[in-house]
């Protein structure tokens, strides 16, 4: 309850400065109950009432509002925490991420076939051309981001035993 007396305090009144000065929470309240200027919402000892003016307006428009907050909300967070990068994409993130397949054939395929081989970082392996697979160096839940200085080659059967200890370690949080 203390936590709802503080928003209460600080929030829904000056929220609406743009329809009248909210600087007073109890001529604030006043106003709103009588939708001032056309005001969003009226506001009342423990709940808010929306403006029936803006109903059809909140409704179409729910997606970019949403968004919008969510942008502020993350500009917010990145500056609040400056050494964690990329913090909007971390906030929504696309529901599958797209394969590097294009990174292989640009990138190290090229090299590659310039150096004969790459060794791999984590097994010592010689990787060639056809028998390798891309992964991300930093893990793409930090970055963010596919950017190729984060990419390198690994070899395909550590790869996969990564990826299957990584699913192992997701459901052992999910059950405890």
């Amino acid at each position: 309850m203390k936590e709802l007396q503080y928003f209460n305090a600080e929030v829904p009144h000056r929220f609406l400065s743009p329809w009248f000065r909210a600087d007073d929470s109890k001529v604030a309240y006043a106003y709103s109950q009588a939708f001032t200027n056309n005001c969003l919402y009226a506001l009342h000892k423990d709940h808010l009432v929306l403006n029936p003016v803006w109903i059809d307006y909140l409704q179409k428009n729910a997606r970019l509002l949403k968004d919008f907050c969510y942008w502020n909300l993350a500009m917010y967070l990145q500056t609040k925490n400056p050494n964690v990068p990329d913090i909007p994409n971390k906030l929504i993130k696309l529901p599958v991420r797209k394969a590097l397949n294009q990174q292989r054939k640009n990138f190290w395929d090229i090299v590659i076939r310039e150096l004969g081989s790459v060794e791999c970082i984590y097994t010592n392996k010689n990787l060639i051309i056809g028998d390798y697979a891309v992964e991300h160096f930093i893990p793409y839940a930090f970055v963010s981001h596919d950017l190729i200085w984060n990419l390198i080659p690994a070899d395909r059967s550590f790869n996969s035993i990564k990826r299957q200890a990584s699913i192992f370690r997701q459901a052992f949080q999910l059950l405890f």
